[in-house]
């Protein structure tokens, strides 16, 4: 079941001001080093945080995978989520996840159901933050 800390939505809502001021630096961050997708596929962009500072990222990929992807589900390639949780360290405490469309828009980048999952084997009580 995926855990209820999940906070939705480009943050503007119910964070501090300095929370709001770090998210929309990292989507500006995300901007900066996301590719525009082509043919319909997804750039998708994860930070790990530990205390508010970026200790790890991890991009989506349609070329590569990991083992951990199948210990989670059927879907080969390598999603962001998972692709940073394996880059970080275990003490992180919040996954940040944008996806940006093919014209440069923010999308839902809520995390799929293996996502999910592997969220919940890494640290069930992660804050996971993603654009919408």
């Amino acid at each position: 079941m995926w855990s209820p800390r999940t906070v939705s939505g480009v943050p503007g809502g119910t964070e501090s001001p300095n929370e709001h001021r770090q998210w929309r630096g990292l989507l500006r961050l995300a901007a900066r080093n996301l590719p525009t997708p082509d043919r319909g596929k997804q750039a998708l962009v994860a930070f790990g945080l530990r205390r508010g500072k970026i200790v790890a990222v991890g991009e989506n990929s349609y070329t590569k995978t990991h083992p951990e992807m199948l210990r989670f589900g059927d879907y080969p390639f390598l999603h962001a989520e998972v692709a940073c949780l394996l880059r970080a360290p275990k003490d992180i405490d919040t996954l940040f996840v944008a996806r940006r469309g093919r014209k440069g828009q923010w999308l839902n980048a809520a995390p799929c159901p293996v996502c999910q999952r592997a969220i919940q084997t890494f640290n069930p009580k992660l804050k996971v933050i993603y654009t919408e």
